[in-house]
């Protein structure tokens, strides 16, 4: 009797596996390589994007840092809200702002603009001239791409909530300090689609514009 049981044991353990069991053995497995992977490529590009930001955002600080420089020695900060012709600035209202800034003991005005294609996709750029001489403008130089606005392009009832430039005191009188609210909305190209733009923000004061100047240094401005 016990040989018949050592046998028959031994049969069942050459028997293996059934073709029913190796496939779903197969499907499970399948299943599980698809899950980790799809895992994978999903922290792969958050990794990307993630460092695609931060590189879009440590540049565009770069870029306001320079026109931080330029605002804190201005004397006149012009409302970024009145600069309506387009046909000057090349970009709707609160888009560009201008400056009389007085780097170096030598009074320059500049303008600078967020300017965005079609595709709602843009960059920081900014040109200047000598107070007083328009005709001596600069071309415009790009400081930073990457830049985004908002989901409709120039609709002015959300680009009113998304402006890059606001000025936060008032406009007009004289010993008021100004500052100007600056607000850049950075996408790098090399994130996904679906991935949201990061602010990159900061609040400049105009230490010289207590002094209350006009601007009219600055009121001839050359067409974009």
């Amino acid at each position: 009797m016990s040989r018949l049981r050592r046998r028959i044991a031994s049969r069942e353990r050459e028997q293996g596996f059934s073709l029913v069991e190796l496939t779903v053995s197969m499907t499970i497995f399948g299943g599980l390589m698809a899950i980790i992977t799809a895992v994978f490529i999903s922290s792969l590009n958050q990794s990307r994007d993630a460092l695609a930001r931060a590189d879009s955002a440590d540049s565009a600080r770069l870029a306001i840092s320079q026109l931080d420089a330029q605002i804190r020695s201005g004397s006149v900060i012009n409302d970024p809200s009145l600069e309506v012709n387009i046909a000057l600035t090349g970009v709707p209202p609160g888009y560009s702002v201008r400056i009389l800034t007085e780097r170096g003991g030598v009074q320059n005005c500049v303008q600078w603009r967020v300017y965005l294609d079609g595709d709602n996709r843009g960059s920081l750029q900014f040109r200047t001239w000598p107070a007083w001489t328009p005709a001596s403008v600069s071309d415009w130089a790009e400081v930073t791409t990457g830049l985004v606005g908002p989901e409709t392009p120039y609709d002015e009832a959300d680009a009113s909530t998304h402006q890059p430039f606001v000025l936060v005191t008032p406009s007009t009188g004289d010993s008021v300090i100004k500052s100007l609210a600056i607000t850049l909305r950075v996408k790098s190209a090399g994130t996904r689609e679906e991935g949201k733009p990061v602010l990159v923000s900061t609040i400049v004061t105009g230490r010289n514009t207590i002094f209350g100047r006009g601007g009219l240094e600055c009121d001839n401005v050359p067409a974009a």
